[in-house]
């Protein structure tokens, strides 16, 4: 895009998260879950201002959040993960 840099590699992971309850089918005890699935990447703008966000996949359903890896690694940790 024309007067706009951004980062040559990806400083963001895109993700779909889908949120379900999990029944434990000896107790019938239900919690929710999560299933965190990589749908594209996101390229900082140069200024810091933005993101161009690149995706294999547009769900229909489902949260996207667009985080570090690191943060995604707290997230996970926090939780639970797929």
């Amino acid at each position: 895009m024309k007067g706009r840099q951004m980062s040559k590699v990806p400083t963001h992971d895109a993700y779909v998260v889908r949120n379900y309850d999990k029944k434990n089918a000896e107790t019938g005890e239900v919690k929710q879950d999560a299933t965190w699935s990589q749908i594209g990447v996101a390229f900082q703008h140069g200024d810091g201002n933005g993101f161009d966000v690149i995706c294999d996949a547009m769900p229909v359903t489902g949260n996207r959040p667009v985080n570090t890896p690191t943060q995604r690694s707290r997230m996970l940790e926090r939780y639970g993960h797929s």
